[in-house]
């Protein structure tokens, strides 16, 4: 299967929302775009999430249901926005000709961590992962599950990616972090899955987003791909 996680910008304008629509078609059949208000979606593809959205090309998934967590935290701010809370968005999709049916999710995590207030928001954030996760897995019982995120945290660190790892709602999730810097050198943006042989690449870079791109190909078990 392939999938992509994709940062956008709120400022971004029409016809780079449209490239970015193009780079997501060309590399996978699922996807999720944080910071996505105003996306503009390429024919036949469709989206659940407002300010984060999960993506799919409509000739390969179907949406079962969809949903917004809500993980309570200290207040941090996004900009000028005041926040108590960070949302997980998720939808469950099932593979029309292969039947699988997959656990997509994720969210844009606090930044600028050097501030007391935003790095205590963003650890809680992490803290609440599995508490806000876990009762959709149990409840929907997907095939596969992958979740993935803007963290805010470098990963080219070890220390941050066993905070990262620790957060994983799940035993059966894994860490998978880009071979290359997201945001200028850092790697903070990454994958959490169930996926089988996951592998990270990176996504071309996209004008007007300050961050790359990245695609994950995995397996649902190690001989049925999907997507």
């Amino acid at each position: 299967m392939r999938d992509v996680h994709q940062s956008g910008r709120f400022d971004a304008t029409t016809s780079r929302r449209l490239a970015v629509g193009g780079v997501i078609e060309d590399a996978a059949s699922v996807g999720l775009l944080t910071e996505g208000v105003g996306f503009a979606l390429v024919s036949g593809w469709l989206s659940s999430g407002n300010e984060t959205k999960v993506l799919w090309r409509d000739s390969f998934w179907e949406m079962k249901d969809h949903g917004r967590e809500s993980i309570p935290t200290p207040e941090w701010k996004r900009g000028t926005s005041r926040r108590t809370s960070v949302e997980v968005e998720w939808a469950l999709l099932q593979h029309k000709e292969r039947g699988l049916r997959l656990f997509r999710g994720g969210g844009h995590l606090p930044a600028h961590l050097f501030q007391p207030k935003q790095r205590a928001a963003n650890q809680a954030a992490l803290d609440g992962m599995e508490a806000a996760i876990s009762p959709m897995l149990q409840r929907l019982e997907p095939d596969l599950v992958t979740l993935s995120f803007d963290f805010n945290r470098d990963m080219r660190f070890p220390r941050q990616r066993r905070i990262v790892q620790q957060s994983a709602p799940s035993s059966r999730l894994h860490l998978v972090v880009p071979p290359r810097g997201t945001r200028l050198m850092r790697k903070i943006d990454a994958f959490l899955t169930s996926g089988q042989s996951p592998e990270c690449t990176m996504l071309d870079r996209s004008a007007g987003f300050d961050h790359r791109g990245i695609r994950l190909r995995s397996h649902a078990n190690p001989t049925q791909p999907a997507g």
